[in-house]
């Protein structure tokens, strides 16, 4: 009795933060150690007898450990189309209002009007 081609015997997949063999044996022989790469490098920066040229190497190599890279995004419009910007001013907007007032037609801002359509 065999699972089915393409099936686990874990219909979820593996757990979201699950560690594998090799990074609980690593942690636990960096925990022994008692010193880590970034302990290392922050040890560098506070030791008032390291030169300018070590605080700059370790500053420069524990900022991604303290300071991690942001996702790179890319962001489209409508369909995957390009993205529509329109700036309304409120001065033009109370000004179109009293021009449609004078009218006696009713006016509709703009974020209304979008919505209806």
């Amino acid at each position: 009795m065999g699972y089915k081609p393409g099936t686990s015997g874990n219909p979820n997949g593996r757990p979201k933060g699950s560690r594998n063999k090799t990074t609980i044996a690593r942690d636990k022989a960096i925990a022994d150690g008692g010193l880590t790469p970034l302990s290392f490098m922050l040890e560098v920066l506070r030791n008032p007898d390291s030169t300018q040229e070590d605080k700059r190497w370790a500053a420069v190599a524990a900022a991604p450990f303290m300071h991690p890279r942001l996702a790179h995004r890319q962001y489209s419009g409508p369909d995957g189309g390009k993205i529509v910007v329109q700036i309304v001013r409120f001065t033009d907007i109370e000004e179109q209002a009293a021009d449609e007032a004078q009218r006696g037609a009713d006016f509709v801002p703009l974020a209304h009007a979008t919505e209806q359509d």
